[in-house]
């Protein structure tokens, strides 16, 4: 298990957004004349001002310093960092204290005693990405029948669970999106193309795959193969080479996980095949920036994991200092689904042409990847 504590000497506060630039907000350009510098296309308005709302309401309430949140990822990678200074931020923004855990082993056994440990050391909420959907809902029944408020972000808990909202990608919209952008790439030819993956049980790879498969209705594009990991690099290298040892004329690969695009890149630069098998990715790891700055990645589906770490904590705190209710009504302009329960982190289309623009973002809230 990874651990991370962040209170009110944790990380330092750049301000309510948590980045120590503008971030992107409109300001006078150098040299006068009237002219404004345009607001980066990949700045997150709605989230801003979700933020921006949370922040106001929670504005007089007493105690902070007693109240404690947690978030658990499901398995420690670098794609977690930007959710980690996200959530210390908030933390220190409200005055209340935060821990961020990831498991060592990416098992759902490992995750739910984590999530009992936070019961038992009376924290006030838990925002969980779930490795496995079902598996982890009796830890988080266990948790509410306790008065934790629990939420899941990143990939959700099962239908039915007790969790009060999912926080995050509507991830089969993010996978259709994935997969309309290699069907792009591959145009009125189309060809045959895989998925790799991290997790089987996990809703948000169950849920991306089949996005992108109803993406490929209506056109040339073919799903040949899903392979999956379970969160081992080795295997996910593996992965790789036996779909293109399986499938000779495959002409994409989709990485689903923020790891799987690396790696792919990797067999395909060690074979020679860069350019001749198109490669969409899912997130926006720091070899993922690379490729794209390159060419080499043909696009990628970019998640905003700073911003689920950073309104995991304002919910949660908000939740506890306000109440459920209160706190939902709150939010009900950001809320979507048939239940009214998610509230959704939208995704970025980044490309070799916007890698620039999508690195000045990044920039404005001082992290390297996403």
């Amino acid at each position: 298990m990874i651990k991370v504590r962040t209170g009110i000497a944790g990380l330092a506060f750049c301000g309510l957004l948590g980045a120590c630039s503008d971030g992107g907000t409109a300001k006078p350009a150098d040299g006068g004349g009237g002219n404004t510098v345009q607001p980066n296309p990949f700045e997150p308005s709605d989230l801003k001002m979700a933020a921006a709302a949370l922040s106001a309401a929670i504005a007089d309430a007493a105690n902070a310093a007693d109240i404690k949140v947690a978030v658990v990822a499901n398995r420690h990678s670098n794609y977690w960092t930007p959710a980690q200074i996200g959530a210390g931020r908030a933390a220190s923004s409200i005055g209340c204290f935060s821990s961020f855990d990831a498991t060592s082993d990416g098992l759902s056994a490992s995750q739910v005693d984590i999530l009992n440990r936070k019961v038992t050391e009376s924290f006030a909420g838990i925002s969980v990405s779930a490795i496995d959907a079902t598996g982890i809902e009796p830890a988080i029944a266990n948790a509410v029948s306790k008065g934790v408020n629990v939420i899941t972000f990143d990939s959700d808990a099962a239908p039915g669970s007790q969790r009060t909202l999912y926080l995050g990608t509507v991830n089969y919209e993010a996978g259709k999106a994935a997969g309309a952008k290699m069907a792009e790439l591959l145009g009125t030819a189309g060809g045959k193309v895989v998925a790799v993956a991290g997790l089987s049980t996990a809703a948000n790879a169950q849920e991306r795959i089949q996005g992108i498969r109803d993406a490929f209705n209506g056109t040339n594009v073919t799903m040949v193969k899903s392979y999956f990991d379970d969160i081992n690099f080795d295997t996910a290298r593996t992965n790789v080479e036996s779909a293109l040892t399986e499938t000779p004329d495959l002409a994409g690969i989709i990485g689903v996980y923020a790891y799987n695009g690396p790696i792919a890149l990797g067999v395909l630069e060690a074979q020679h095949k860069v350019g001749a098998v198109k490669l969409v990715a899912f997130d926006l790891d720091t070899a993922t920036l690379d490729g794209l700055a390159a060419g080499k990645v043909d696009a990628a589906i970019g998640q905003r994991p700073y911003w689920m770490g950073y309104l995991s904590v304002y919910l949660l705190y908000s939740m506890k200092a306000l109440g459920v209710a209160q706190t939902k009504t709150l939010l009900a302009p950001w809320m979507s689904g048939t239940n009214g329960d998610i509230f959704s982190t939208g995704q970025d289309i980044v490309t070799p042409a916007t890698i620039g623009k999508y690195r000045e973002y990044l920039e404005s809230l001082g992290i390297s990847s996403s």
